[in-house]
């Protein structure tokens, strides 16, 4: 059977309706296959490390794939790395890792997809858990293309691949042992960083970090760094925020405070507060009468609080900027022997 690179496939399996014979495309595959590298059991890559697809069947395929096969007895480990190569977490190796992705066009090399980390259970801290998560990920997909195969689930395939790549996800963060703050950069990565690097215009839908953040995103940064502060520190106190927004010049000021009671994070649109501490910035960094005319960022630490200023735009309001910033303030407090109980 032959399989086309132009396909469209929405799941992680091929089946015989997305081939065709292989007599049918004589002059599409012009050079000897190596057998071994189209016999099912079979995971084809292509190029652009977005389509990571299962098969039962023997197939050739044009260039736009690359093929990992592996003998019968192990199905179970392919069809784990199947699931471990669609998550999140190769999304991400692949961005910081590979020479093309994130600069120029998305292509993986095959040497560079062979870098990826793939431990056999045998190798592992716990081998009897991490034997256990493989052979669940062999389950759940097995059942995944079961119920994608029954008629009945036709108008429900989306709900049914998420889900299992939730479920997956799950399974594979565990097996690496991936604790919460790893995970959110993680996320943050493919779901912002990523599609954010190479956008075809300033004006791209795809440009997500320069696009106006939503108060569920600084609300969201807020309870990260708000986290983060107090498991590094394991403090008892309550380390609570409230947001002043200036929409008109595009910046947000956030002040932190210690108390002895949680509080639940708010905002309100203050623009007189927030140029009155723009004015307040702008004569504490006027240095023998030069002034600091680009300011992407500013904190001001008081005795019982900090103030954050940063503009509006969303790369400033991830989960990544909230550990990187959790980590300046507690650095900051520890130098000055400040809150440190």
């Amino acid at each position: 059977m032959f399989f086309s690179a132009d396909v469209s496939i929405d799941s992680p399996f091929i089946e015989m309706a997305d081939c065709k014979p292989y007599g049918d495309r004589p002059n599409q595959v012009r050079r000897t296959i190596a057998p071994e590298l189209s016999k099912t059991p079979l995971l084809l890559v292509n190029k652009a490390c977005t389509k990571f697809l299962y098969s039962n069947l023997n197939i050739v395929f044009k260039d736009g794939f690359q093929s990992i096969c592996a003998p019968r007895q192990d199905k179970d480990k392919l069809l784990f790395l199947t699931a471990i190569l669609s998550s999140p977490l190769t999304q991400y190796l692949l961005f910081h890792t590979t020479a093309n992705i994130g600069i120029e066009r998305d292509i993986a090399r095959l040497e560079e997809i062979l870098d990826l980390p793939f431990p056999l259970p045998e190798d592992m801290h716990d081998p009897k858990r991490s034997k256990s998560i493989l052979k669940s990920c062999a389950r759940r997909l097995r059942r995944l293309r079961e119920e994608l195969n029954k008629p009945k689930n036709l108008l429900k395939r989306a709900i049914l691949l998420q889900d299992a790549q939730d479920e997956l996800y799950k399974l594979i963060c565990e097996y690496f042992q991936i604790c919460e703050w790893e995970s959110d950069l993680i996320k943050d990565t493919v779901e912002i960083f990523r599609p954010s690097s190479t956008p075809g215009s300033l004006e791209s839908e795809s440009l997500l970090t320069a696009s106006p953040s939503q108060p569920a995103h600084r609300q969201e940064y807020v309870e990260t760094l708000v986290r983060t502060f107090r498991g590094w520190t394991r403090t008892k106190r309550h380390l609570c925020a409230e947001g002043s927004i200036a929409t008109k010049i595009g910046v947000a000021l956030i002040t932190f405070s210690v108390g002895d009671r949680a509080k639940k994070y708010v905002e309100t649109v203050l623009e007189d507060r927030v140029m009155q501490a723009l004015d307040n910035i702008r004569k504490a960094t006027a240095q023998d009468g030069v002034m600091f005319h680009r300011l992407r960022g500013f904190a001001l630490y008081e005795p019982d609080r900090v103030h954050i200023l940063k503009p509006l735009s969303r790369r400033h309001w991830t989960r990544t900027a909230a550990l990187n910033d959790a980590d300046e303030i507690l650095t900051r407090m520890m130098e000055e022997n400040g809150w440190r109980d």
